[in-house]
């Protein structure tokens, strides 16, 4: 059985990869998940890609929408 963490880190990664983002799975994938699990999901991320989700969200997305994001991992993740 895959780890929750293990699990959504790909299917956050799945969402950013290719031509475009799946931007509606990636807000799912985000804002569905409470902070602890948030926080095991970020630690799963760098983990198997080498690259913070904090970092990765930046590089993939723009404008409000990577702002609203980023805003989430920091709070959720980085307690700030």
């Amino acid at each position: 059985m895959t780890p929750k963490g293990d699990y959504f880190a790909e299917k956050i990664k799945k969402s950013m990869e290719g031509a475009g983002t799946d931007d509606a799975a990636l807000i799912r994938l985000i804002s569905t998940q409470r902070g602890r699990y948030l926080k095991e999901i970020a630690a799963a991320y760098l983990t198997k890609y080498d690259k913070s989700l904090k970092q990765a969200i930046a590089d993939e997305c723009s404008g409000d929408y990577k702002k609203l994001l980023v805003a989430v991992i920091e709070n959720q993740v980085e307690n700030k």
